[in-house]
């Protein structure tokens, strides 16, 4: 299962242009290590006869979530496993992404935190 990215602090209120440029780093991390892990699986599946990659993706990528940015790597996520199973099918090796949404995960458990505790000046 390929799923990375590089998500620059939590979201904030503002426009893309207002947020550090490294937030278009998602694009390159997410997509490339796609791209790279189903590069290095292909041939092993190929040879073993059968198999399947899976890229996650979100509902990101067809409606607005957190940014153009990370809007654009969950959509290409979906078009680069697409795209691989059409490549792959011959050799009954298959492609999918799945969009399992919300995970369980300590970055998410942080980021609810901020969001359900108010600042300390707030209580």
């Amino acid at each position: 299962m390929n799923n990375a990215a590089k998500l620059v602090g939590a979201p904030a209120p503002g426009g893309f242009w207002e947020k550090p440029i490294e937030a278009a780093d998602v694009i390159t991390v997410g997509l490339r290590s796609h791209f790279v892990a189903a590069y290095h699986a292909a041939p092993l599946l190929i040879t073993n006869g059968h198999g399947l990659i899976v890229n996650t993706g979100y509902y990101g990528a067809v409606s607005y979530h957190y940014g153009p940015a990370y809007g654009a790597q969950k959509a290409g996520a979906d078009k680069m496993a697409a795209d691989m199973a059409k490549e792959l099918r011959p050799f009954n090796v298959a492609a999918i992404s799945i969009w399992m949404g919300p995970l369980d995960t300590e970055r998410a458990r942080a980021y609810l935190r901020s969001w359900l505790r108010p600042p300390a000046a707030a209580r």
